[in-house]
């Protein structure tokens, strides 16, 4: 058996050049896997997913939180440890330097060979991103985009969304504390190739970012957000980052969007406002852009670790896996979505025109459908170490 290493920069040259198939590529196979996990359409010759809950861990000394994430599926097994990423602050009268997300994806055959050993910096960033873009690819409305943070799951969110609809945005707005490292942000967007761009077609796409000292946030904010046809939220914060009524007003309802939130991963975490997590939780009514569940990659991670949906004390009846969503058609069992979408028209409606909220915390099972894919294209195009009969 081979072994394949890959280093950051050897994964993040992948990544960088997807093109549009390819990305389909890594789209159906973690569709698959989720579909498969969340409705055991599998066959039991095939194997069956096992999802452990992950493990986290704080450093005392260096205030760096390890997440360690395993998970089973029908092609092997996967170990993974992984650093999110944390700012600088205060522990004592001491403080600690800025962590950067870092850690490492250990993956094995179904007979426990072990076939590969991944630098999760990058990947642990996309595979998220990528989980959010098979809900995007749904939307049938991709203009005006709005993030909140600046770190590499922001950046993935935005490279991925103007790869897949570069045509149609319009403009980027980066919304963050700091404005250097907003603007770091987007000059690694506008340092991407212009072979790339062109092909993508989002050369003429308006990339800009706001801070609290810019000259009349507060307006501008709202105004950006009641004009988003997507909001990313990708930070690690204890409290909303925007006021609830922006969006939850007859103003703010005018349009309906696509709301994605994975930047909070414990119970003390959160991003997104109550008000409008309750809305979009709400039973529905006839009209079918209306909400009646958010979406979730993990019920029971979510249930666990979702600062938000713990907070709001919003029940399972009214969550449904994405794996429900993109095989609904393969499921018999009841969901949230089942019952409040009859056909498939009107789930199609939803899914594509309506309110949809996307509440992910990530699961060991992403790095095991990505990370054995990534191995493969990585192969295709020459790169990374093998290490024969390890």
């Amino acid at each position: 058996m081979t072994l394949t290493i890959l280093t950051n920069d050897q994964a993040k040259s992948v990544l960088d050049n997807l093109t549009l198939a390819q990305l389909d590529g890594f789209q159906r196979h973690l569709s698959k896997a989720l579909r498969e996990y969340s409705t055991n359409t599998q066959t039991i010759q095939d194997g069956t997913y096992h999802q452990p809950h992950r493990t986290r861990y704080e450093n005392p000394k260096t205030g760096a939180t390890t997440l360690f994430m395993p998970s089973v599926g029908p092609m092997g097994m996967v170990v993974t440890l992984s650093t999110p990423q944390k700012g600088a602050r205060k522990h004592g009268a001491e403080t600690l330097p800025v962590i950067r997300p870092t850690g490492a994806i250990t993956l094995f055959a179904p007979d426990g060979t072990t076939t590969g050993f991944l630098h999760a910096g990058a990947i642990t960033a996309f595979r998220t991103a990528l989980a959010s873009s098979i809900l995007l690819r749904l939307r049938r409305n991709v203009q005006h985009i709005v993030v909140f943070g600046a770190g590499k799951q922001a950046y993935w969110h935005v490279r991925l969304a103007l790869l897949q609809n570069g045509s149609t945005v319009t403009r980027v707005t980066v919304i963050n504390r700091k404005k250097e490292t907003a603007q770091e942000m987007l000059d690694d967007l506008k340092n991407v190739a212009p072979e790339l761009k062109s092909r993508e077609g989002w050369e003429p796409t308006e990339l800009d970012f706001l801070t609290p000292d810019t000259v009349g946030y507060v307006g501008l904010l709202q105004r950006r957000l009641q004009e988003a046809d997507v909001i990313f939220c990708c930070t690690p914060s204890t409290e909303d980052l925007f006021d609830g009524s922006i969006l939850t007003s007859e103003e703010g309802r005018k349009k309906t969007r696509l709301i994605v939130a994975v930047g909070s991963y414990t119970p003390e975490m959160r991003e997104l406002p109550q008000s409008l997590l309750l809305q979009s939780a709400k039973a529905p009514r006839e009209d079918p852009i209306d909400g009646g569940a958010i979406v979730v990659d993990t019920l029971e991670g979510v249930l666990t670790e979702a600062g938000e949906i713990i907070q709001a004390k919003i029940g399972p009846s009214r969550l449904v896996e994405l794996g429900e969503v993109v095989g609904l058609e393969h499921t018999d069992h009841e969901s949230p979505v089942r019952r409040a979408r009859t056909t498939d028209k009107a789930r199609e409606q939803w899914l594509g025109e309506g309110n949809v909220i996307f509440k992910s915390v990530g699961l060991g099972l992403m790095d095991l459908t990505i990370g054995s894919y990534l191995i493969e294209v990585a192969n295709e195009a020459g790169l990374g170490t093998r290490v024969e009969g390890f």
